[in-house]
């Protein structure tokens, strides 16, 4: 078993990511392609401004993906992109397109990422992410009226 340390965000970090860490007093532990903090919730990421959702836009990013997480957590948002990324035209820096099994020339949108912050539900909620002109917001099946 992995033991469990603060976690420092490194190129080399992004690829080969750590089971468990602890950032800010919280426990973490990737679980499925997911990041469980405290062991009772999920984080999910969304864009949170006007101008491109991150999960919402593109089909390879996905509101789990336990590196933007880290990235996130760690307020590295920049070790996700290229260093030459300009607010509309971001790419993936090299070791993010590793990890999302995207090649050296194809395009993808990372619009959002700037924007990125992480919610936290019960493990197993049902949600769903609701976009406006890129600006990404959650909805439980509570919010929409819906009991269990």
């Amino acid at each position: 078993m992995n033991e469990s340390k603060e976690l420092d965000l490194t190129v080399g970090t992004l690829t080969a990511l750590p089971r468990t860490f602890t950032h800010d007093g919280h426990s973490f532990e990737i679980k499925h392609d997911r990041v469980i903090r405290d062991g009772r919730e999920t984080c999910v990421l969304i864009s949170v401004n006007y101008g491109g959702g991150w999960s919402t836009w593109c089909d390879k990013l996905t509101p789990f993906e336990p590196a933007a997480v880290l990235a996130v957590l760690l307020d590295r948002k920049d070790a996700l992109l290229t260093p030459d990324s300009k607010a509309f035209g971001e790419q993936p820096s090299d070791a993010f397109r590793q990890i999302l099994g995207v090649g050296p020339g194809e395009y993808i949108f990372m619009g959002g990422v700037r924007d990125l912050v992480i919610e936290y539900l019960p493990i197993g909620a049902a949600f769903t992410i609701e976009e406006y002109d890129g600006n990404e917001s959650i909805r439980t099946l509570a919010d929409m009226g819906y009991t269990a």
